[in-house]
């Protein structure tokens, strides 16, 4: 089983114009937590699917600086599943989201854009959830 892209990541938040704030909370971030998470969400973004499509993501350590990340994607009715998977040194957000993206790429040219469109031929990710939306300064800091 896959959990949802970023399940279990805790973030916290605050006004961007506090910067005092913001210095204690940096205190409490996980830098492997955060590529982990980068890596998650930009395989969703890549999909160009919400928390809503039968999609699933885990990124996890594969050595000193590397990440592996599973991905899957299905049909509304479970009745097909694609899985692969991708791993890649990965030291920066930049590296974590390339490692989403390609993973993204690669399930969609195997059929996952099929599965992620309804019969009408409209995206099947809720538009209120879509990982496109204006981000917050949110930040993951572990997993819960």
């Amino acid at each position: 089983m896959l959990p949802a892209p970023g399940q279990g990541a805790l973030a916290i938040e605050c006004r961007a114009d506090d910067p005092a704030t913001a210095s204690v909370l940096a205190t409490a971030d996980d830098p492997p937590t955060r590529l982990a998470v980068t890596a998650e969400r930009a395989f969703l973004a890549g999909l160009d699917a919400g928390c809503t499509s039968p999609v699933g993501a885990l990124a996890t350590p594969a050595n000193a600086r590397g990440l592996r990340l599973d991905g899957l994607v299905a049909a509304p009715d479970g009745s097909t599943v694609l899985r692969s998977a991708a791993t890649a040194t990965v030291e920066t957000r930049a590296e974590a989201t390339a490692l989403g993206e390609r993973l993204a790429r690669a399930l969609l040219a195997d059929g996952g854009a099929a599965l992620l469109t309804t019969p009408a031929g409209t995206a099947a990710a809720d538009p209120r959830t879509r990982p496109d939306r204006p981000a917050r300064a949110s930040q993951p800091l572990g997993r819960g």
